[in-house]
C-alpha cells in the first residue's frame, strides 16, 4: 500500500471514523485507520525497556549485567578437565586439582651434549655430564635446546694435582724424587753422609762396612736396681752402680721373644759395693767363661749377646 500524505490521510480517517457519536465503527474501520497510520509512519513506536516496568517472571538485563554473564565462569567447570579449579573449606587448592610437583630431580648421567639433550625433564631437573665431570641444569623450558641448559660451576679447589697426578692419587716412594739433603734407603749401593741416630736394632745383611762398624753405641740410663731384660733396650751401653744393693739381670723367654738374634747390650759397672749378676729364665741359657755370671772390676766392659733362639752369651770381665 502506498504511503499516504497528510490530506488523503486525514481524509481516510474521516471516512473510517465517522465524526458523530451515534455511528458505528466497524472492526473493518479500525484495521483500515491503523493500516493508513502504520504505512504513513506516523504510529512508530520509539519507546525502550526503560519506560517498562519489569514483571515478576519475565526481566530485564542491563547492559553492565550483559558484560558480567558474557565473561562469567559457567559452574558446570570448576574442578573440571579444561576448567578451573575449586576451593576446599580451608580456602586452599584440594591435593587432588594439583599437578605432580617435583623441585628437582636428578635425571642420571650422560655422556656428552647429545646424550644429554635427549634427557627428559623440567626446570631445576639436573644430570651429571662424564665427559667434563661437572652438573648441568635445566633452565628454560625445551631440554632439547643447549641454551636452555645450565653447566654449573664450582670453588676453584686449593690443590689441583699432586706431583702432576690428578684425581684419586697414590703415592709412594718412588712417585717422589730425591733431593740434595733428602735421600731413600733403598736395595742399590748408597753412601750416607751426616750422623745418623738409630732407635732400635740396626741388623745389616752380607758385609759390614767399617762405617757401620764403628757406628756409635748410644749410652742408656744408669742402671742401679734388679730388672729383667726385656725391659733394657738393645744395643746400648749401660753403666751400672751396685752401691744401693745387689743387681740382678734376668734373662727370660719373653727378652728371647722381643729381640732378634744379634741384639747386644754393654754393661760396665761404676760401683761393685754389691754383685752385679746374670740369671737365665724359662727356656733361655747363658754361656759365659766358666760359666761365670757376675760383673768384676769397676769400668770394665762385658756384653750380652743373643748368638741363636733362646741362647745368650756373656763376654768380658767376669766373676763366679
Amino acid at each position: 500500500m502506498a504511503i499516504k500524505n497528510r490530506t488523503d490521510l486525514q481524509t481516510a480517517i474521516d471516512t473510517d471514523l465517522p465524526d458523530n457519536t451515534a455511528g458505528a465503527i466497524s472492526p473493518a474501520d479500525t484495521r483500515g485507520t491503523q493500516t493508513d497510520l502504520n504505512d504513513s509512519s506516523f504510529n512508530t513506536q520509539s519507546d525502550d525497556s526503560d519506560l517498562i516496568t519489569e514483571g515478576t517472571t519475565n526481566l530485564f538485563l542491563t547492559a553492565l549485567l550483559t558484560t558480567t554473564i558474557g565473561t562469567a565462569e559457567q559452574a558446570a567447570n570448576k574442578a573440571a578437565a579444561n576448567g578451573y579449579a575449586s576451593l576446599g573449606a580451608d580456602s586452599k587448592i584440594p591435593v587432588a586439582q594439583l599437578p605432580a610437583i617435583s623441585i628437582v630431580d636428578y635425571l642420571g648421567v650422560a655422556a656428552d651434549e647429545s646424550a644429554m639433550l635427549l634427557l627428559t625433564g623440567e626446570k631445576g631437573d639436573f644430570c651429571v655430564r662424564s665427559d667434563t665431570g661437572t652438573n648441568f641444569q635445566i633452565i628454560g623450558d625445551d631440554p632439547t635446546d643447549v641454551s636452555d641448559w645450565l653447566q654449573m660451576s664450582y670453588p676453584t679447589a686449593p690443590v689441583t694435582s699432586v706431583n702432576s697426578a690428578s684425581g684419586v692419587v697414590v703415592l709412594d716412594a718412588g712417585d717422589i724424587a730425591e733431593t740434595a739433603t733428602r735421600l731413600y734407603l733403598n736395595a742399590t749401593t748408597q753412601t750416607l753422609t751426616g750422623n745418623k741416630t738409630v732407635d732400635g736394632t740396626l741388623t745389616a745383611t752380607g758385609l759390614i762396612t767399617a762405617d757401620l762398624v764403628n757406628a756409635a753405641r748410644p749410652v742408656g740410663t744408669i742402671l742401679t736396681s734388679s730388672a729383667n731384660l726385656e725391659s733394657i733396650p738393645a744395643n746400648t751401653f749401660y753403666d751400672v752402680n751396685a752401691n744401693g744393693g745387689a743387681i740382678v739381670i734376668t734373662v727370660t723367654d719373653q727378652a728371647n721373644t722381643d729381640f732378634a738374634i744379634g741384639s747386644e747390650w754393654e754393661f760396665s759397672p761404676v760401683d761393685l759395693t754389691a754383685d752385679v749378676s746374670f740369671v737365665a729364665g724359662g727356656s733361655t741359657a747363658i754361656n759365659s767363661v766358666d760359666s761365670n755370671l757376675k760383673l768384676d772390676k769397676a769400668f770394665s766392659g762385658t756384653m750380652l749377646k743373643k748368638t741363636a733362639n733362646n741362647t745368650f752369651r756373656l763376654i768380658g770381665t767376669l766373676k763366679a
